[in-house]
């Protein structure tokens, strides 16, 4: 759009120059500032220090400092030639390029003393300005095409994209919501299962447990048997000391201080306080003599094998 304008400009410029090239205007001077150049009054310099005669205007001296009297030759070195170019596009040069021998302007302007004949192109060269220009505005114009093209497939892309992100939201969001409901339905489904199951291997764990104290208890009464040698229901120091398990220190005898520490500091044991208080202590060193029988005046059932981990349920 931009060179489309610019475009429209150079040519409504090279068309001006061609309807206003022949206003009257002294050489050298452009269109625009030809109203300052007005030969019915004295010429004020343009930068407003001096004023003189409009005759002095172009007499080929300078007469002003800004060298605004001499547009048209090359009197003052800071002056400037407009090139009017009709059919091209207008320009300035600087005075001291006015017949200098070299045509700088492309109507040939600049050499006006004859000494070279200078060819005007500026037709020529308007035409291939804008046959340039043209071909800039068809590449511009295909660029701004595909570019608008890419925008319009972007961001429909972005839409479809959102579109898609959009509809993955929902179905996370319905995909959540559904676990959600399967965990409970799972819940509700397991609960009575898992509270069996607890219960069971509560039961298990239970029994296990009294299992194991029966067994513990049954070695622990096979010991006290073992250490009571007068069958008086009591455990002495003295019949423990004849034991060299009780040989704390490894020295080879048994004392009675070694003995009463694992007695509890009693003289004397019970079955309770020996189940209680010294079987603790001396169950990991002290084994019993093997029996085939359990001691004699106590009753013992034979208890089941119990493994590890509890037998499977049996389906109803």
């Amino acid at each position: 759009m931009k060179s489309y304008f610019l475009s429209k400009l150079i040519t409504l410029l090279i068309n001006m120059g061609v309807l206003l090239a022949a206003i009257p205007r002294p050489r050298g001077v452009s269109i625009s500032m030809a109203a300052l150049y007005n030969p019915e009054k004295p010429f004020q310099c343009l930068d407003g220090l001096s004023s003189m005669p409009f005759d002095y205007v172009n007499d080929d001296y300078c007469d002003c400092p800004d060298g605004s009297d001499e547009p048209g030759t090359s009197a003052c070195p800071n002056g400037k030639f407009h090139c009017t170019n009709p059919g091209y596009l207008p320009t300035n040069i600087l005075s001291s390029r006015v017949n200098d021998g070299i045509c700088d302007c492309c109507d040939g302007t600049d050499e006006w003393d004859g000494t070279i004949e200078c060819v005007n192109n500026c037709k020529e060269l308007g035409k291939k300005l804008r046959e340039e220009q043209e071909r800039i505005n068809i590449l511009q114009e295909e660029g701004f095409q595909k570019r608008k093209t890419f925008a319009e497939e972007g961001k429909k892309r972005k839409e479809e994209k959102k579109a898609e992100l959009e509809q993955l939201e929902k179905d996370r969001i319905d995909l959540e919501a559904n676990k959600i409901d399967l965990e409970a339905k799972k819940n509700e489904a397991e609960g009575p299962e898992k509270e069996a199951k607890d219960k069971y291997q509560n039961a298990w764990d239970e029994s296990k447990a009294k299992h194991n104290a029966e067994v513990e208890k049954m070695h622990a009464l096979a010991a006290f048997h073992e250490l009571d040698t007068n069958d008086d229901k009591f455990v002495t120091i003295a019949e423990a000391i004849q034991h060299s398990a009780f040989d704390k220190d490894q020295d080879g005898t048994a004392t009675e201080q070694e003995v009463k520490e694992h007695l509890e500091d009693v003289d004397q044991a019970d079955f309770d306080h020996f189940l209680e208080k010294v079987w603790p202590n001396i169950k990991d060193f002290y084994k019993p003599s093997e029996q085939d029988e359990p001691p004699k005046g106590d009753k013992h059932e034979e208890t089941e094998h119990f493994t590890s981990e509890p037998p499977a349920e049996q389906a109803e």
